[in-house]
């Protein structure tokens, strides 16, 4: 075993840290295959970036709605408590984004 394994494990070992990152099964869940919002937010942001005037307008107005549907849904429905608080920290960071 490598060190960074060694490390990781004993971060694992510890209760909380394993119930943070972990699923209703005891799977760990940090990332998953992306659904149908966040491959929207992905396209419009590309949209938006690579064009200009009322297309990169909507654009971004979509992929902002797009982002908060996906934290929407990773706050009600994320599969561990580290993808709520994720969820959470997403649309914390785009309402203040739009606000400021």
């Amino acid at each position: 075993m490598r060190a960074s394994e060694i490390a990781v494990n004993q971060l694992y070992s510890n209760n909380m840290v394993k119930e943070f990152f972990s699923n209703k099964n005891g799977d760990v869940v940090i990332a998953q295959r992306p659904n149908s919002p966040l491959i929207a937010w992905i396209a419009m942001t590309l949209i938006a970036r690579f064009t200009s005037g009322d297309i990169a307008r909507y654009a971004s107005i979509l992929s902002t709605g797009a982002v908060l549907i996906w934290a929407g849904l990773e706050i009600v429905y994320g599969a561990s408590l580290f993808r709520r608080f994720l969820g959470s920290f997403v649309a914390v960071m785009v309402i203040y984004g739009a606000l400021s």
